[in-house]
């Protein structure tokens, strides 16, 4: 799911991207949160109730009030996120607030006096570019849909059988498991650290080990995943007191 929020209070606006998320979500599984002002922005933020609600890209509209302050916005949201890098669009009718905001380095700027059209289709071009180039997650076709996994909440992938010469792959997460098209051996040239390849047919998130022996890797699911001998060693070195694991 890819999940997108938004900070604004211009109505019609907000009726401006209800229609694009419609149009988006034909593609791509997406769900939008706004929200009308600061209060409620910092408190969603600094007290999270749901952990599955932290964005993968958000939408800021410099107009919320005159006293908003993006920058500050921007980067309480980037500390209280995994990830550090974030990224967002700033949005306004005022050009010099557009020109101001870029030295919030964001992934785009638009005018909201664009054309409806024109508006959703830049939008769409900007959402597909941060799901489809962004080391923080992984969108995955599942049931005639991009659904969008952030690389922290993918446990494991596993290579399955082929079904009618089809390479397939799933995706392990603490609460389901999605089976996809895909070449295992495409993730692991990839992905990158602390995704670590312990089988010909198997890659674990190191993040989730809860222990391993001789021959079994355990992930903090309980699931359990043989690992060959050359990597039970490099496991092992990587979990001593004489390596530095940083993850």
């Amino acid at each position: 799911m890819f999940i997108v929020h938004i900070y604004t209070k211009d109505r019609v606006f907000r009726k401006l991207l209800e229609l694009s998320f419609l149009q988006f979500s034909r593609k791509f599984e997406i769900k939008s949160f706004f929200f009308d002002c600061e209060e409620r922005i910092f408190k969603n933020h600094l007290n999270p109730t749901d952990l599955e609600l932290k964005p993968h890209l958000l939408v800021i509209d410099l107009d919320l009030n005159e006293n908003f302050n993006a920058i500050q916005l921007a980067q309480t949201i980037r500390n209280y996120h995994f990830n550090p890098n974030l990224e967002f669009i700033i949005v306004s009718d005022n050009i010099e607030k557009l020109i101001s905001g870029m030295q919030l380095r964001p992934l785009k700027a638009l005018n909201k006096n664009l054309n409806s059209q024109a508006f959703i289709t830049e939008l769409h071009s900007i959402f597909e570019h941060s799901i489809f180039f962004n080391d923080y997650f992984i969108p995955i076709k599942f049931k005639d849909k991009y659904m969008v996994l952030h690389t922290n909440e993918i446990l494991a992938i596993t290579k399955e059988k082929e079904i009618l010469s089809q390479k397939k792959i799933v995706f392990h997460t603490q609460k389901e498991s999605y089976l996809t098209n895909g070449n295992l051996s495409d993730f692991a040239k990839n992905l990158r650290f602390p995704f670590f390849l312990i089988h010909r047919s198997i890659i674990i998130n190191l993040r989730f080990v809860s222990y391993f022996d001789s021959k079994t890797v355990t992930l903090s699911n309980d699931a359990t995943f043989p690992i060959s001998r050359s990597k039970r060693i490099y496991l092992k070195k990587l979990y001593s007191n004489d390596f530095s694991l940083n993850i």
